[in-house]
């Protein structure tokens, strides 16, 4: 597969997915973890180490978005859970964190943000529906309450319930 890909358009490959234009070619997981693996090949060991020093500061000093680009240049995945982990529980932002941990294939982390997602659905769906009935016993006028769901949730929502049939089947 790596044969592909020309070393010298990396820069290209890069910006495509950033842009928006990689996602009509490639999973976009794949396509992080395939930049991250040749940028990897190309850097030298004392240039990896130099970066992987400079993000550790950075992530020390509270710069975790620039810390973040380094440890993803370098491929350092201690580096890169511990920004998925700062996102997950100090920012309390799970889809942040979840590119983090898909980066450094941490399933039991992936797997605790999905059901943790699903039962957060679960529970706004079993109180609309608690609610709804307890409104019609009253016989009183129901307006339906539209939810507006996230762009992001929804498709994580149905690569979800995809996964879980590809599962079963």
């Amino acid at each position: 597969m790596l044969s592909r890909f020309n070393l010298f358009n990396l820069n290209f490959l890069e910006d495509a997915v950033l842009t928006g234009i990689g996602f009509y070619f490639f999973n976009i997981n794949e396509v992080f973890i395939l930049i991250i693996y040749l940028r990897f090949l190309i850097m030298d060991k004392e240039e990896r180490v130099r970066l992987i020093r400079k993000g550790n500061e950075l992530f020390n000093k509270g710069d975790i978005t620039g810390a973040a680009s380094i440890f993803v240049t370098t491929g350092y995945r201690d580096g890169i859970t511990r920004v998925a982990d700062y996102y997950f529980f100090d920012r309390k932002l799970p889809l942040v964190a979840l590119k983090f941990y898909k980066m450094v294939n941490r399933k039991d982390k992936v797997d605790e943000i999905f059901d943790r997602m699903i039962f957060a659905l679960g529970k706004l769906l079993k109180s609309d529906s608690v609610n709804s009935r307890d409104s019609a016993d009253d016989n009183t006028d129901s307006n339906e309450v539209e939810v507006k769901v996230h762009p992001k949730l929804k498709l994580l929502a149905e690569e979800i319930i995809r996964d879980s049939e590809k599962n079963k089947s």
